[in-house]
């Protein structure tokens, strides 16, 4: 399927009701097609899920759990052979959004932990454990290429203390292990989480790691919400766990922003001290400084992810 062809069977449209338009939605950092599809019986969401399908089972069996905890919007109808899935569309922002208008952020951050909740506790079938190592090979692949960050080079080395406190401490449960600003509707009463691509079993600590690093959130809030998730106070072990796991996960997606660029020298990565902190990063977004689609804008979020984790461990 491509934004020019694509087209739905009667047994999709039987769901939806006659389909007016469908609109292709920017790609997030999955990889997936989505569309916006306005229809006699609403409006939806269809996403074209990986070509691996494998992948794809794993992801939509999360994304069902999700779906009939509504904690992801209801699914409407799966097409396994052209690995499309339709769901409800949700109408409000992104979190990031949500949060930058709020006069209180508690509200929308005790939502997230409590949303982590509920998803946590899902039964654990069908879903396979989190590949950890490909954090450890996804920044193998870009610290070697010309043009990285000279002052990020041996952050890798949280990657490997979170691998062995993960062979350790071998609790495991369904986790959405994607959970950035983008992937976390806020309708104003509850929280909604998209785009199931990363779902798999994985340490209950992932998720809220990586949700904390990419709001930059301060320690003292980061275990509140944590306790919020957990439903129960946390002790010293525990919170070095979490520590540790979050500046792995501020590693794992600086080096995913890294790899969406083509060259790296094409580009300007500025030294620790000129590199502009994440909160600056979506404010030039905000303001159309910085087109969220570019190299540069690639660049400028994944040297602020790392240049967390050099703050922290210096």
């Amino acid at each position: 399927m491509t934004p020019h062809s694509l087209s739905l069977d009667e047994a999709a449209i039987a769901r939806t009701g006659t389909i007016s338009s469908i609109v292709p939605i920017t790609n997030g950092l999955s990889g997936a097609r989505v569309y916006a599809i306005a229809a006699e019986d609403g409006d939806f969401i269809l996403r074209i899920g990986p070509d691996d399908r494998r992948a794809f089972d794993r992801s939509l069996a999360a994304q069902r759990l999700a779906a009939d905890a509504a904690i992801a919007p209801a699914i409407v109808y799966v097409n396994d052979t052209d690995r499309c899935v339709i769901s409800t569309r949700i109408f409000a922002p992104p979190l990031g959004r949500a949060l930058a208008m709020a006069d209180d952020r508690t509200q929308i951050l005790d939502s997230v932990g409590r949303c982590l909740n509920r998803l946590h506790g899902l039964p654990r079938s069908g879903l396979a454990p989190l590949d950890f190592g490909l954090c450890e090979r996804t920044w193998s692949a870009q610290r070697q290429r010309s043009g990285f960050p000279d002052w990020a080079a041996n952050l890798g080395i949280v990657l490997g203390e979170a691998a062995d406190l993960l062979a350790e401490d071998r609790r495991r449960v369904v986790s959405h292990n994607d959970v950035t600003l983008a992937n976390l509707l806020w309708d104003g009463e509850r929280m909604w989480m998209i785009d199931w691509e990363r779902a798999a079993l994985a340490h209950p600590f992932v998720d809220l790691a990586t949700f904390s690093s990419f709001v930059s959130m301060p320690k003292s809030e980061a275990m509140r919400l944590l306790e919020i998730q957990e439903g129960r106070a946390i002790g010293r072990p525990e919170w070095d766990v979490f520590f540790t796991l979050r500046d792995a996960m501020s590693v794992f997606y600086g080096a995913i922003f890294v790899g969406l660029i083509g060259d790296l020298n094409s580009v300007r990565f500025a030294t620790i001290d000129e590199t502009m902190p994440l909160a600056e990063c979506y404010r030039a977004m905000g303001t159309g400084k910085l087109d969220p689609q570019s190299p540069q804008c690639w660049a400028s979020l994944g040297a602020a992810l790392l240049k967390q984790v050099t703050l922290r461990i210096e």
